[in-house]
């Protein structure tokens, strides 16, 4: 077995980009269906653009004719510039696997069942958008805004300060507090 010289490090959440080369990915029933499992397999969503500073895998399947196998090519994109990213030129680094692979015992589910498989239900986040201020991350979480009029602080009603307790040998005793004054002011 050959090994591949290049070795990176995948980042947790880093996907690929998939590279489908052919007509047959898009004319032959299997290699759609084939086309279709790679996708779901790899989770990729379809995008019509995508970071190209961001991206540094490709794999690639390419197929030249129904019968001929498909070839499987995993490529690092080298670093790029963001002055060359107009280029169409980039350059890549075969990294591994290679894999040649044929499609052979081919037993489909009938169309009805495929359909129903490879529906794509509306996202949470479309339906739930319908809602003001409500969006969700990318875990799924509900994130919301909550708005709060100003309030005036002048007339907000805040918590008054305790008395202060008093010490037990300074207390006035209770009889004191019964007598009167006897200073001479009562009229």
């Amino acid at each position: 077995m050959v090994e591949f010289k290049n070795k990176i490090s995948i980042e947790i959440g880093q996907q690929p980009i998939l590279l489908f080369q052919g007509d047959p990915f898009d004319l032959s029933e299997n290699h759609i269906k084939f086309k279709n499992m790679m996708i779901d397999f790899f989770r990729i969503k379809h995008l019509k653009s995508t970071n190209i500073l961001a991206s540094q895998r490709i794999i690639c399947f390419t197929a030249q004719e129904n019968n001929t196998p498909i070839m499987l090519q995993h490529f690092e994109a080298g670093t790029i510039n963001e002055g060359l990213a107009g280029d169409s030129n980039i350059e890549l680094t075969e990294i591994g696997p290679k894999i040649e692979m044929s499609i052979r015992r081919v037993k489909h589910a009938d169309h009805e069942a495929w359909k129903a498989a490879t529906k794509v239900k509306k996202s949470k986040a479309k339906i739930i958008q319908k809602k003001r201020n409500i969006s969700h991350n990318e875990l799924g979480q509900t994130v919301g805004k909550a708005y709060i009029q100003h309030q005036d602080l002048n007339t907000l009603a805040l918590k008054k300060p305790k008395r202060k307790k008093i010490i037990e040998g300074d207390e006035p005793s209770k009889e004191a507090e019964k007598e009167p004054s006897n200073d001479g002011s009562d009229s």
